[in-house]
């Protein structure tokens, strides 16, 4: 008997007024800012690679610890913004001939080529992060490792805004207990972040939406999905 495999891609693309991390700026009171976010997810149906790149600016230069929560405890490494370019090549590509097969003639530019299915584009990138993994098992143990953390980092009286400690207890209630922490330098001027890759265990897709209701403005999210 065959068996049979299928691969789902798709790329998708809306907007939110909410993010895929939480940001805790050094400054208090300054504004974060993350007008685009690109992700790639890929699912076998118990594992999940999340490939994530972010455009960020803030209101004042200032650090951000950034807050990533995740069902179980990933394996983080270092990616590469050219695998968003490559993966939307291959996607607008394989839509282009399955087009011409079936005759679709829908969504063609006035110079008569397809438009593509998407497109990625990035600010510029800016350096190096400083990722911590932690295992958080309440919402006051987030606190105390948050405030920790920034003290080690210089922060005398670090602020966690009320927003993201009740976001942050209602993932811990439904059962997320693994959460990234990233620093990351930030100017008033937009830069495209680093891809970051997280490698994780799960039994459903996932993407990390709900994290963010304390950033400023609206976001564009930008998800290529295979599984």
């Amino acid at each position: 008997m065959k068996k049979i495999v299928l691969l789902f891609v798709m790329l998708l693309s809306f907007n939110l007024s909410f993010a895929d991390r939480g940001s805790i700026p050094f400054r208090p009171g300054v504004k974060i800012f993350e007008p685009n976010q690109r992700a790639i997810l890929a699912w076998n149906g118990y594992k999940q690679i999340l490939l994530l790149s972010t455009d960020l600016y803030s209101s004042q230069p200032t650090k951000v610890l950034e807050v990533l929560p995740l069902p179980s405890e990933p394996k983080v490494k270092k990616g590469s913004i050219e695998s968003f370019k490559v993966a939307t090549r291959i996607i607008n590509r394989s839509r282009f001939r399955v087009s011409n097969r079936f005759g679709f003639r829908r969504g063609l530019s006035r110079n008569g080529g397809r438009r593509p299915a998407g497109e990625v584009t990035f600010s510029k990138k800016i350096g190096a992060h400083d990722i911590s993994v932690a295992k958080v098992l309440d919402g006051n143990g987030f606190t105390n490792w948050v405030q920790k953390y920034l003290k080690s980092k210089g922060v005398n009286t670090p602020k966690i805004p009320k927003p993201l400690q009740n976001v942050i207890k209602e993932y811990i209630k439904e059962g997320f207990k693994w959460f990234v922490f990233d620093v990351v330098k930030l100017g008033t001027r937009r830069v495209t972040n680093d891809a970051i890759q997280y490698t994780f265990r799960t039994n459903k897709l996932y993407y990390p939406l709900k994290i963010t209701k304390t950033e400023t403005g609206f976001t564009r999210v930008n998800l290529i999905v295979l599984t």
